[in-house]
């Protein structure tokens, strides 16, 4: 395979890893920690979890993926589990429940 195949092959491949995501992810880039509107880092204490910015700018962290509902997140009750949001509303792995600070640790830095 030449060098030409292979980049072409890896462009496909990360379409695919985009496209799998679902359309909650590329709207809403999360990962496991994030920085408050004071610049302290919050990491979610599970280690397939997300932390997300409430309407306060407070860190709030679920076990799963979230999606953000009129202004209010849902998020998976599984560890490393999916949430989308449908023209009937949200649906996430395991059950949907609001993400809380009580479920982040205390980061040192983006992760």
């Amino acid at each position: 395979m030449n060098s030409m195949q292979r980049a072409g092959r890896g462009v496909i491949y990360a379409l695919l890893a985009l496209s799998a995501s679902g359309p909650a992810a590329a709207a809403s880039p999360q990962g496991r920690c994030r920085q408050d509107a004071l610049d302290n880092w919050f990491c979610a204490a599970d280690p397939k979890g997300v932390a997300v910015l409430d309407n306060l700018g407070v860190v709030v962290c679920a076990p799963g993926r979230c999606v953000e509902v009129e202004d209010e997140w849902q998020c998976s009750t599984v560890s490393g589990g999916g949430a989308e949001l449908t023209s009937d509303g949200p649906i996430c792995e395991g059950g949907c429940r609001a993400p809380r600070a009580v479920d982040c640790d205390r980061g040192m830095g983006s992760r």
